[in-house]
Order: structure tokens, then C-alpha cells, then sequence
């Protein structure tokens, strides 16, 4: 019985597998990167968004409690 190792293709079947495995990996590895990118930026516009709502909130806030000294 031949086994895998003693097969004159293997050399070339492993180091194909690890060349693919490698490009596979990087492949991942880049779309993850380009995902904490976009995350990162939605997450600064979402803060900045946040930000400005509190800021609005407070001066309605402010109008309102001059308002009410008023009357």
C-alpha cells in the first residue's frame, strides 16, 4: 500500500496547501483590517452625531428653564 507521503506529487500537493492556506489567511486578514476601518469611522461620526444631540438637548433644556423663570 502507497501512502500519501511516498506519492512523487506530494511535495507539490503540501506546499500548494500551505501557498493557499497563506493566501486564504491574508485574504481574512485584509478584510478584517478594512472592516476596523469602516467601524472606526462610522463609530467617530456616530460619537460625533451623539455629541451634537447632547448639545441641542442642553440648549432646548436652557431655553426651556429661561423660559419658565420667565412666566
Amino acid at each position: 500500500m502507497k501512502t500519501l507521503e511516498g506519492n512523487k506529487a506530494f511535495p507539490y500537493i503540501a506546499w500548494g496547501t500551505v501557498v493557499l492556506f497563506s493566501l486564504f489567511t491574508y485574504s481574512l486578514i485584509s478584510g478584517i483590517q478594512e472592516s476596523t476601518a469602516y467601524l472606526a469611522e462610522r463609530t467617530q461620526e456616530t460619537n460625533a452625531a451623539v455629541d451634537t444631540f447632547v448639545a441641542v438637548k442642553k440648549i432646548q433644556n436652557q431655553k426651556e428653564i429661561i423660559v419658565e423663570e420667565r412666566r
